[in-house]
């Protein structure tokens, strides 16, 4: 059976050691020029205050052009307005061609969902697209357990498949970092799998190291804007994720890391 026909349950994690750094919903669309406009940043601004009172930074794209003359003066173009919540942790990005949904402190898909919805319908008030070009979800894992520092140290915690052969040149004891990827076609939608290991330097100099999985799915077939139908595809990739990340971690893994099932 393949991760995409599977059922994992789901795990929860407390705070503080939840492997969960950051997720990300982002949908690309044909370029609204309306969502350039200050008089419809200030609308959405409205809009977002009760929830994301923050004005970030907005997103800027900086280009220049190489002539014989030598380079372009460059040209500094913002990209998107980024709103975010009192304690940093929830953002919102909305641009002419583009808007994300972003945590760093998830508390599971039902609280993520809301937010997503309610950008996608800023996004349809106040752009009106007809179309969608990408829709991703991505989900990024450091994995660290206290007092593993090598990659053999995991081989009790994660999945076998990730790690390799006991003998293999990526598990010889003085590795740093190892980094391996997929990439897997469902239909129209994509899977990229990227997930390694890193040695750090943790507290007190002592070594210490984490394991990341980094996850995104998404498709680039173009659809029509219907929010129900890009929430359920959504849906449909936060069960993919929850398969991928629960068949990557042992039970001892699991229970190393604090994890219970809800």
């Amino acid at each position: 059976m393949t991760f995409d026909e599977e059922a994992w349950p789901r795990l929860r994690f407390a705070n503080n050691s939840n492997p969960l750094k950051v997720v990300v919903a982002q949908v690309r669309f044909p370029l609204a020029h309306a969502l350039a406009d200050p008089a419809v940043h200030a609308a959405i601004q409205h809009s977002l205050a009760p929830q994301f009172p923050q004005a970030l930074d907005a997103v800027q794209e900086v280009t220049f052009a190489v002539t014989p003359q030598g380079p372009t003066s460059p040209t500094v173009e913002q990209t998107a307005i980024r709103f975010g919540d009192v304690e940093a942790k929830r953002t919102v990005a909305i641009g002419p061609a583009m808007a994300s949904f972003e945590t760093t402190r998830y508390e599971g898909w039902d609280a993520f969902r809301p937010g997503v919805e309610q950008v996608l319908q800023l996004v349809a008030e106040h752009g009106t697209p007809t179309t969608f070009t990408r829709l991703g979800l991505r989900y990024v894992d450091e994995l660290a357990v206290e007092g593993v520092t090598t990659i053999d140290g995991w081989a009790d915690l994660l999945a076998g498949d990730l790690l390799g052969e006991p003998d293999s040149l990526l598990r010889d004891p003085r590795i740093v970092e190892t980094s391996q990827h997929g990439r897997i076609r469902i239909g129209d939608d994509e899977v990229r799998f990227r997930h390694g290991f890193v040695l750090r330097e943790g507290l007190n100099g002592a070594a210490a190291s984490v394991y990341v999985i980094d996850s995104d799915i998404s498709t680039s077939a173009n659809g029509p804007w219907d929010i129900a139908a890009l929430l359920e595809r959504l849906d449909r990739y936060h069960t993919w994720m929850t398969n991928i990340f629960g068949r990557s971690l042992t039970p001892a893994g699991i229970e190393r890391m604090g994890g219970t099932t809800r």
